[in-house]
């Protein structure tokens, strides 16, 4: 049941097809910092998680009790606010939480412990996700399938820290993307990196796609 209630992010391609997410990560010298994370669901796709008698399990967090329940599985991560807003279609969630180390954090990210990494080398951060690994490509039917229906959503990622902050954008061999995939727009502003892209646009990267902040 754990690594169901955390595919808010980064774990499922089909359901980060079906919300549009953004997350913003600010950290300080000492590494502690928080996380503010806002997700518009489809009205239909959070429903998911209550048939069959599923209702203490949901798909993903669809209110306030379910993310507090579910980071009472993570030491280090603390919920500080939370709302939730019904509109038309969808419901948009919002919530910020505090995390005592970036460690503490990447359970948050990645509950299968697979795609999201952070290293620390003689003062210089590092932090990888990984949003598709590449390999293998996506029937385009399905792809063009996802833009219709995600056309209207964005995922979207930042970061602040001390100093100066950068970003690339790599394949799944962590190798530099010589262009970036459909719908991507990477920022670079002193102490914020800021990544953004299409659901559809994640789909269609075939050689991958991994963001490495660092610090």
């Amino acid at each position: 049941m754990y690594k169901k209630l955390f595919p808010i992010l980064f774990l499922s391609l089909f359901l980060v097809s079906c919300i549009g997410v953004k997350a913003g990560i600010s950290v300080d010298a000492e590494g502690k910092g928080r996380i503010s994370l806002e997700y518009r669901i489809l009205r239909e796709f959070e429903s998911l998680g209550r048939l069959d008698g599923n209702e203490a399990w949901p798909i993903i967090p669809a209110g306030k009790a379910d993310l507090e329940r579910s980071l009472e599985r993570l030491p280090g991560m603390k919920l500080k606010s939370f709302s939730q807003k019904d509109e038309g279609n969808d419901i948009r969630l919002r919530a910020e939480m505090e995390f005592s180390s970036v460690e503490s954090l990447l359970p948050f990210l990645d509950a299968w412990g697979e795609r999201a990494f952070y290293r620390n080398e003689n003062g210089k951060k590092r932090l990888s996700l990984c949003l598709n690994p590449g390999g293998k490509p996506y029937d385009p039917q399905l792809i063009a399938i996802f833009k219709r229906f995600s056309e209207d959503y964005v995922w979207e990622l930042s970061l602040t820290a001390p100093g100066t902050v950068s970003l690339a954008a790599k394949d799944g061999k962590g190798n530099p993307l010589a262009e970036l995939p459909e719908g991507a727009k990477l920022e670079e502003n002193g102490k914020t990196a800021r990544f953004s892209i299409t659901p559809a646009g994640i789909l269609s990267a075939e050689k991958g796609l991994i963001l490495d902040f660092s610090w």
